[in-house]
């Protein structure tokens, strides 16, 4: 998974864009990191960062459909969601490109960067 920047990259990036002198219309970036990760990974990050154990269970779309219709969601949110992690299991969000970093004109913010910063909030 590639997720999207975190919001001092996006500020950034937001800022460099609006004061470029090169003309934006028309032109379409994809924003992502340089690595791409999956969701077992983040939970092995957070658990080294925090000290606390973590860790992520893939749930069959089923069991998440059913869990999820439990808690209250309606019908056609559930399908989008349990939609949405079939597809980032089977890989949809893996593409890495490198507009983000060019755009900011520096590496962007790494896995571990960001997992620190959101546990300190």
């Amino acid at each position: 998974m590639v997720a999207p920047p975190p919001l001092s990259d996006n500020a950034r990036l937001t800022a460099v864009v609006l004061a470029s002198q090169q003309p934006q219309s028309g032109k379409v970036y994809a924003l992502t990191g340089e690595v791409a990760w999956s969701l077992p990974e983040l939970a092995a990050e957070t658990a080294a960062i925090s000290g606390k154990p973590v860790t992520y269970t893939e749930l069959p779309a089923e069991q998440y459909a059913y869990i999820l219709t439990g808690a209250g969601l309606p019908g056609f949110l559930v399908e989008m969601l349990v939609d949405a992690d079939v597809n980032v299991a089977q890989g949809a969000l893996q593409t890495v490109t490198g507009d983000l970093a060019a755009l900011l004109g520096r590496p962007t913010t790494t896995l571990r960067e960001a997992v620190t910063a959101a546990l300190r909030h």
